[in-house]
């Protein structure tokens, strides 16, 4: 019934999503680690704010969710998740992109992570687009334990994990591969965040963490007890 919580739970096997999803109510998607969801739509959980009737909180347990397309929407700043309200538990979250506009995998989302890897696949190459931008998390509050993000491919153009953002990573790996060594752009990890890592690993080829004094709130981000190696041909800076 609309306003309750309700609980979905998947048999072990694949699914595939081929439009956004519209919820009455919260819901739980609930597998059991071998539940895979293809997504072919750009999106999968967009809340209009203006909409009635409808939810806009959703958890995902032992869930993989992969983003089988490739392309991205035209449109400026949106995201597959957006204005929503998500728990991630015991899940994987898979997403390989063209590299069309200023895209994000969450936007003005509240996110929950626990255990559970997010993987994007960049292209090799980009300024493909006049603004050749992807973040993770954008303009979104976010909470992460023992959570791995992961770059992979060599694209020279801005992106990384979290812009204007703000809360805490305890534990888990910022991994980011994508940069190539002919030194074109910014790898940024983080930007106008005030994020606080404690205990975090970030691997990258360059680290550009832009400790701004402008946030909303005032606060910085902070680094405690972290690992920061920085791969051949790159710079630290922040």
């Amino acid at each position: 019934s609309q306003g309750a919580s309700t609980k979905i739970r998947f048999l072990d096997g694949d699914y595939t999503i081929n439009s956004e999803l519209t919820l009455a109510s919260s819901i739980t998607f609930e597998g059991t680690g071998n539940v895979y969801l293809f997504v072919t739509s750009q999106g999968l959980l967009r809340y209009d704010t203006t909409s009635i009737g409808v939810s806009n909180k959703a958890t995902f347990k032992d869930i993989n969710i992969s983003f089988i397309s490739t392309n991205n929407d035209n449109e400026d700043m949106i995201g597959a998740f957006e204005n929503f309200e998500l728990t991630f538990e015991n899940c994987t979250i898979a997403k390989r992109t063209t590299y069309q506009s200023i895209w994000r995998l969450f936007l003005n989302c509240t996110v929950k992570m626990i255990n559970t890897d997010v993987d994007i696949t960049m292209p090799n190459s980009g300024f493909g687009a006049p603004y050749d931008c992807f973040w993770v998390f954008g303009e979104s509050t976010v909470e992460l334990l023992n959570t791995h993000i992961w770059f992979t491919g060599k694209n020279p153009v801005n992106n990384g994990v979290f812009y204007d953002s703000k809360g805490t990573m305890t534990g888990g790996w910022i991994t980011n591969t994508k940069k190539d060594t002919s030194n074109h752009g910014k790898s940024y990890i983080l930007h106008s965040s005030p994020i606080t890592f404690l205990g975090t690993q970030i691997r990258c080829r360059e680290f550009a963490q832009d400790w701004n004094t402008y946030t909303s709130n005032g606060l910085r981000p902070s680094l405690d007890s972290c690992k920061i190696e920085i791969l051949d041909g790159g710079t630290f800076a922040c």
